[in-house]
This record gives C-alpha cells, sequence and structure tokens, in this order.
C-alpha cells in the first residue's frame, strides 16, 4: 500500500457550491466515488488505518496527506470514510446527515455493511470539507473470495432532501503482491 495525497484534499480551500471544484476553479466531473447535488456534496475513500487517517486529518495543516487504498489482503481490514460539504441545517441549526453501506460481493451478492450518522451537527463555513462520523470497517478472512469488491455509500442530506450514492472498488487478495 502506498501513501496517497488525496486530490480532494487538495481542493479543500477551493470547494465551491454545487460541485467539487479543482485547485484552478473549474469544476471537476462527479465519479463514482465523488458526487454533488446542489449544495451537497460526498465522497468515499477506503484507508487501510482509520486511527492515523483521523489523526493526520485532525491535526495536518491543509491540505493534509492522507493514506488511501484500493487493495486489501486476506486477514486485513479497511475502513470505509466519508468526506463531504455543503449539508444543509434544520431550524435548530444542525445538519441531519446519514450514510448506510453495502458490500458487493465479486459473485454479485450485496450485503449490508453497516450504517450511521455522518454529520449531526452544524455546518461549517461554505467551502470546507468535512470528514464523517461514521466510518465502518470491513475484515476479511479465509472465507471471503479474492477478487473485486465494491463498497457503496448512500449518504443522505436528510434535511435537504438529497441522496448520493458513491461506490468504491477494492480489490482482495491473498498474497503480498495484489
Amino acid at each position: 500500500m502506498k501513501r496517497v495525497t488525496l486530490l480532494l484534499c487538495l481542493l479543500l480551500p477551493t470547494v465551491a457550491l454545487a460541485a467539487w471544484k479543482g485547485p484552478d476553479g473549474q469544476p471537476i466531473a462527479d465519479g463514482e466515488s465523488r458526487r454533488s447535488v446542489g449544495d451537497f456534496g460526498a465522497s468515499l475513500v477506503i484507508t487501510p488505518d482509520e486511527k492515523k487517517f483521523q489523526r493526520e486529518w485532525d491535526t495536518q495543516p491543509e491540505p493534509p496527506s492522507l493514506r488511501t487504498t484500493d487493495k486489501v489482503r486476506v486477514g486485513q481490514s479497511v475502513s470505509a470514510m466519508v468526506l463531504f460539504h455543503g449539508c444543509r441545517a434544520d431550524q435548530a441549526g444542525h445538519c441531519n446527515v446519514v450514510a448506510r453501506y453495502f458490500l458487493l460481493r465479486p459473485g454479485g451478492q450485496r450485503e449490508a455493511a453497516g450504517d450511521g450518522p455522518v454529520w449531526t451537527q452544524a455546518p461549517l463555513p461554505e467551502g470546507r470539507i468535512q470528514l464523517g462520523q461514521s466510518n465502518p470497517t470491513m475484515a476479511f478472512d479465509g472465507n471471503d473470495a479474492p477478487g473485486e469488491y465494491t463498497l457503496i455509500a448512500e449518504v443522505e442530506d436528510k434535511v435537504a432532501g438529497y441522496t448520493l450514492k458513491l461506490a468504491q472498488t477494492l480489490h482482495l487478495s491473498k498474497d503480498a503482491g495484489r
């Protein structure tokens, strides 16, 4: 696994309403793991070390260097992280963003992988990206078939009425090579 500076994190100071924006201020097209609608945007990343990811998010200057992956070996685990911007506040001034996670196995079987709140506090200032609070961990053992898995996150801003479906592919192998 290698250390990656997330393109998304390079965008921290330049995110604008209604779309993800690059350092040049130009919109970045939605992709499988990053989407936006209205003022709301979310991105799904997978990390091999949730605690380290959280610590780096909290302590590094912008943009932080965050370790992500699209590979895992049998006997290891990975965690899903949702980054988002632009949630809408309710009358009390709080967002209500939740996520439901699913794992699509190589044979096509879809199974629940957790759910929980992403953000229930006041929205961040305009143009800021926030790391969500719900970060499920998936462990893979000898009963899991090697191959391509897809982690799906349905991220919902309940106040705004927006739902974004995000997906990130993960390759499970039995050996260290891939």
